[in-house]
């Protein structure tokens, strides 16, 4: 027998031996590192269908990298829910679920210094930078940010450091080179100025728009025609960022519909929100996850929702296994009564992807106390 073989054996016996109760469980590399961590109704039970030889490819895959199990017992199944998701919080496996883009919307952030630099982020900070937003529509903030950039010779360079010679982007006119002193702080100020009108104006009524096509007609007849078709492209590209989203249905209550889909360890999510009848936001999170299809609801949620705010009335999926558990969470450690309802589209068979709930709400002091029975090393 290799020493494979031996770890492989090791592992089984250990999972055949566990208590049939609730509890959380930590697969771990040779080297003592946590790879994965999940929950159980019953320890044994889940535990020993990983030695399932009829079990799928991503299963195969984590048994094949552990060589180490401990296991922890609780007092029921809600009580192993929140502790695995503070055990996943503080280790981050590599096979749990952690969202690869930014829960927050973004902002667009003037940086507070003598050449200030344009740019977008997720992170709002008290640094003295202005920021604007947030905006929903990524891809339309990215446009706008690039009409920006290629129209404002503003700095690109993260670290404003001298030099002797300026970069590319002067010499394409997209940098007016403040690292080489060919331009001054009122004369760059100008240019950046011009640039935040379209994020300055009150846009109620349209008085934005009115007021920057005046700037274009005043530079027009000045026969500053640069500046006036820079201000036209920049209209249009404000009207795109801050237009009104076209989806609307008549039902005013907030509504968040979650789906999922994945293949091997990968798995996508797709999130939509409706507030007031409109559609406000549309995102897509991929991470990886070993988890089976049922457990999968919780433990988005628990990464997804932070706040009881950010959790509507109504959260639709289509799975409908972990709901119960999923809407005990969010009205235990969130205090939000959202109700998950599964529903499956029309068209959609036995095979379609899956999808999971959301939640909402932060009580304070709203975890229980957990019973750790046993705390087993293998």
């Amino acid at each position: 027998m290799n020493f494979d073989d031996e770890i492989h054996r090791r592992l089984h016996d250990a999972a055949l031996s566990a208590p049939k109760s609730p509890g959380v469980y930590m697969w771990k590399s040779e080297d003592g590192i946590i790879i994965y961590i999940g929950k159980a109704k019953s320890l044994k039970n889940r535990l020993s269908s990983y030695f399932n030889s009829l079990k799928d490819i991503k299963t195969r895959i984590l048994v094949s990298r552990a060589a180490q199990l401990e296991y922890i017992t609780t007092e029921n199944e809600y009580e192993a829910l929140i502790l695995e998701n503070n055990l996943i919080k503080k280790h981050k496996p590599r096979y749990n679920i952690n969202l690869k883009d930014g829960k927050t919307y973004p902002f667009i952030r003037v940086t507070d210094e003598d050449f200030p630099r344009i740019y977008r982020t997720r992170r709002v900070r008290n640094d003295g930078s202005r920021y604007f937003g947030p905006f929903p529509d990524v891809g339309a903030l990215d446009s706008f940010l690039d009409f920006i950039g290629k129209n404002y010779p503003l700095r690109k360079c993260r670290v404003l450091r001298k030099q002797e010679a300026p970069c590319l982007y002067y010499h394409i006119h997209q940098c007016a080179a403040p690292c080489c002193g060919k331009i001054t702080k009122e004369e760059y100020n100008k240019f950046l100025e011009e640039a935040l009108l379209y994020l300055n104006q009150d846009e109620k009524g349209g008085g934005g728009v009115d007021f920057l096509t005046a700037e274009m007609k005043k530079a027009s007849a000045a026969r500053m025609f640069e500046k006036a078709a820079r201000i036209r492209d920049g209209i249009r590209a404000i009207l795109t960022l801050k237009e009104p989203n076209s989806v609307e249905d008549m039902d005013p209550l907030g509504r968040d519909y979650i789906a999922w889909a994945g293949e091997g360890s990968m798995i996508s999510f797709a999130v939509l929100r409706m507030r007031s009848g409109k559609l406000v936001g549309r995102e897509i999170y991929r991470a990886r996850t070993l988890k089976e299809p049922e457990e999968i609801l919780p433990e988005f949620l628990m990464s997804f929702y932070t706040g009881k705010n950010e959790v509507p009335p109504y959260i639709f999926v289509p799975e409908q296994e972990s709901t119960p558990l999923a809407e005990e969470w969010l009205r235990r450690s969130l205090g939000s009564p959202a109700k998950i309802t599964a529903v499956k589209p029309e068209g959609w068979g036995d095979n379609s992807p899956a999808v999971p709930p959301r939640h909402g709400g932060t009580p304070a002091g709203s975890q229980p106390a957990f019973t750790a029975v046993q705390n087993r090393r293998f």
